[in-house]
Order: C-alpha cells, then sequence, then structure tokens
C-alpha cells in the first residue's frame, strides 16, 4: 500500500502522450498523463475510458461532437467511439481504464506506448 499525490506525481512525467501508472484496482488501472497537441485518432472496441482532468484544458475530438474539458471535469468515452484528445497548452490528466487499454486503442502508431512505467 502506498499514498500518491497525483499533482506532484506529474514531475515525473517526462513527455506528452507517455502516461505512467499511478495504481491499480483490480483490472482497471488509474494513469496520468500530459495531454499536449492533437492525439490519434482511434477507439476502444470493448472499454470505457475516463478522463478526469487535474490541470489545463483540453478538447476530446469525436465525429460528432467535440467536448472542451476543463480542470476538475470528467468526462467517459463510451467503447467504441472513435475519439481523438487534444490540447493547445500542456493539460494533465487523470485517466482510469482496464489495464489492457493501449493508449491508441484498436491501431498501433509511432504513439502506442505498450510497457508502461509506474510512478515512483
Amino acid at each position: 500500500m502506498r499514498k500518491i499525490n497525483i499533482p506532484d506525481a506529474f514531475s515525473q512525467v517526462k513527455q506528452a502522450y507517455s502516461p505512467l501508472i499511478a495504481g491499480d484496482i483490480d483490472d482497471v488501472q488509474v494513469k496520468i498523463a500530459l495531454i499536449d497537441g492533437p492525439f490519434d485518432w482511434h477507439q476502444h472496441p470493448d472499454e470505457d475510458e475516463a478522463f478526469f482532468i487535474i490541470e489545463g484544458e483540453m478538447v476530446m475530438e469525436m465525429r460528432t461532437q467535440n467536448i472542451v474539458l476543463k480542470q476538475g471535469d470528467l468526462f467517459v468515452v463510451p467503447k467504441g467511439t472513435e475519439h481523438r484528445p487534444n490540447a493547445t497548452a500542456p493539460c494533465k490528466v487523470m485517466l482510469i481504464e482496464k489495464a489492457s487499454v493501449l493508449n491508441t486503442g484498436d491501431k498501433t502508431t509511432d504513439k502506442t506506448k505498450k510497457d508502461i512505467d509506474y510512478v515512483a
């Protein structure tokens, strides 16, 4: 058992779209990530994905609408929804998703992270 201060843990995030695992809850992981610029369009066919904004602002782009997310907002992307996180300035995000979820979902790109480190 250990305690992690999420805002302080962001000092360990070295680049955008390179998440770190903050904790495990059964088959779910809590991750932190920096959103900066547009990510890749993707979907998670079998999993929902939750975004909680710690600091900053981002847009969750979807094919049918865009949702602006600001500090304190929580947004769940339903499984099977094509989406792309995007931020014009660095945005600190906490993610809650199944441990099996790849950050690029159904696609493998240069931004895919298969081996994610834990917050120290």
